[in-house]
């Protein structure tokens, strides 16, 4: 095994389609999802009926195909909306679906039919899974090997042919989320606390960090009220003389 022998960029080169799905993958730190907040929202037509509109957006998908090597990704946009279909349930009972934003390469280890025209594609799909299990939340749950990323799901109930805003679960993640992990200290305690789960109640710090042996909340305070007593003392004194 030897090194792809064009790194990007070198001048007057062509770097392979690999390395450039690796400058994809590198700047989403090996993410994949949607590119802003607002991209690629599913919901449903002013007027429901048998479809739901795709809002215009960017995704990054990472490529599962082995071929290659890892540590690729592909990058995607929808310029404008689209209306996706939506197969009607029958009164045999309800139906949960997925929507997905799918790249389908044919040349890269997968097994998808090649387009009429390779330079023009399309390469990249909007699809519906249809029948997934109750509550399924990513597509990995389905298909583990698909080079997707998941949008949202759709749960039908019995004998609809009208998908309203009601049945459809956004799913939709961040390929970079803007946010930071930070831990919080107390004098006295060895390691940090975890932060632990996001909740409207008050919560007591430091939510269940464990104290040195022997030392705990009511010794702290009791010296540093001893501290404190002791230096107005001393300063009382210094007064008087």
């Amino acid at each position: 095994m030897t090194w792809d022998g064009i790194p990007w960029f070198v001048e007057g080169t062509a770097a392979s389609e690999e390395t450039l799905r690796l400058v994809v993958d590198a700047a989403m730190g090996g993410g994949e999802g949607v590119v802003g907040p607002a991209d690629l929202l599913v919901t449903a037509l002013d007027a429901p009926s048998g479809a739901v509109q795709l809002g215009p957006g960017a995704m990054i998908a990472k490529r599962r195909a082995a071929l290659g090597g890892g540590s690729q990704s592909y990058a995607a946009r929808m310029p404008t909306v689209e209306q996706v279909d939506v197969a009607p349930t029958t009164v045999d009972g309800p139906r949960s679906d997925l929507v997905i934003a799918r790249a389908e390469d044919p040349y890269g280890g997968e097994t998808w039919p090649a387009p009429e025209d390779p330079a023009v594609g399309p390469y990249v799909f909007t699809r519906v899974i249809p029948d997934v299990p109750v509550g399924t939340t990513s597509v990995r749950e389905v298909d583990p090997d698909s080079t997707a990323v998941t949008l949202a799901r759709i749960d039908m109930p019995a004998g609809t042919t009208t998908t309203t805003s009601g049945m459809i679960t956004d799913l939709r993640q961040l390929a970079r989320p803007r946010s930071e992990a930070f831990r919080r200290y107390i004098p006295g305690w060895p390691v940090p606390d975890e932060l632990g789960a996001v909740t409207d109640a008050w919560e007591a710090f430091p939510l269940g960090a464990t104290p040195l042996e022997g030392l705990c909340f009511d010794r702290l305070t009791e010296a540093y009220r001893s501290v404190g007593s002791q230096m107005m003392l001393d300063d009382s004194a210094a007064g008087d003389a």
